[in-house]
């Protein structure tokens, strides 16, 4: 179960839902169980670095046909990684 601050109704933190779906992919052995833990560390940091870099970075004036390159090797590289 995702954790949120209790009584709060404030939704859980995104990363906190990634970490969960992490695990649940494990529980459905979609995902090694050996290559779980971390894997929320690197997920989070390739999405939100290749995020800094279109948005604020030196990839910011890229084509989209380039911006659309950028997004699928960065998620192949991390569903390959897992």
């Amino acid at each position: 179960m995702v954790r949120q601050l209790q009584g709060s109704g404030i939704a859980p933190h995104p990363f906190l839902l990634l970490t969960q779906c992490l695990d649940d992919l494990v529980d459905a052995s979609a995902v090694p169980a050996d290559r779980r833990p971390g894997a929320e560390y690197a997920a989070w940091s390739a999405v939100h670095g290749l995020s800094h870099l279109l948005i604020d970075g030196p990839l910011r004036d890229l084509p989209d046909q380039e911006v659309q390159l950028a997004l699928d090797v960065t998620l192949s590289v991390i569903s390959r990684g897992l």
